[in-house]
């Protein structure tokens, strides 16, 4: 297979000159999707029946990487990201973006405990059925509901399209990063529509599979790091 990237010469250009500033050389050129794929690789082993994928949430668009065992076979946009429902919420709500962005952050999407006829995927919790009478994050899911149940019919498609070409494979979980990764319940919501593991990729630092440690302090997380991750470290 042949694999064709390309990338606006403004951008690139004043990236190298970034570097040249620094006195740095760039010896090599890398894509985020592959860089996603190395940083998956050290949260836990993956089977090789198992189909695995990573969803970056970033602020402009969603993508997602789909793997099978140890390599990425379907990279595939999914829809907006983060700052699109951020202005989506702002719109439906009559809310100022800051506004949306703090609801958003605070409150996340209502969690449903039934879902097109199936039982979500993730436990509910004292804390999740609280969530469920969130009158906030009820409006949110109502304001943001199209665009994840697009997000989430492209991400079934494309489990489903992998699992029929890779007959004997099984689907494995679907890891969040990117900065809109932490809306809160994302994961169970997803997972309830989807019927499979959604964690964020700071669930899996407890796990003794886990080769990576993170102990940064404050208002960032994992999630935000993950594609530098993946650009720094060489193949595992």
């Amino acid at each position: 297979n042949a694999i064709g990237v390309s990338a606006r010469r403004d951008a690139v250009m004043g990236l190298l000159g970034m570097c040249n500033r620094g006195r740095l050389h760039c010896s090599c050129v890398d894509t985020g999707a592959t860089a996603l794929h190395r940083f998956g690789r050290l949260l836990r082993s993956w089977g090789e029946d198992e189909v695995w994928g990573l969803l970056d949430l970033g602020s402009r668009q969603s993508r997602l990487i789909l793997c099978m065992g140890e390599a990425p076979i379907l990279i595939r946009h999914t829809g907006d990201g983060g700052h699109s429902w951020t202005e989506r919420i702002a719109e439906v709500l009559q809310l100022s973006p800051s506004a949306a962005e703090i609801q958003k952050k605070s409150h996340g999407v209502a969690i449903l405990g039934r879902r097109e006829g199936r039982e979500s995927a993730e436990p509910v919790t004292p804390a999740t059925a609280d969530f469920q009478h969130d009158e906030v994050a009820v409006m949110l899911l109502s304001a943001l509901r199209s665009e994840l149940n697009e997000m989430a019919g492209e991400i079934k498609r494309s489990y489903e399209y992998v699992l029929s070409s890779y007959p004997g494979r099984r689907a494995g979980d679907l890891v969040l990063v990117g900065g809109g990764a932490s809306m809160p319940h994302l994961p169970e919501f997803l997972s309830g529509i989807l019927g499979i593991t959604v964690r964020r990729c700071s669930a899996y630092l407890n796990d003794p599979r886990c080769r990576i440690r993170f102990t940064a302090q404050g208002r960032n997380s994992m999630e935000e790091f993950a594609t530098a991750v993946g650009l720094a470290v060489t193949e595992p």
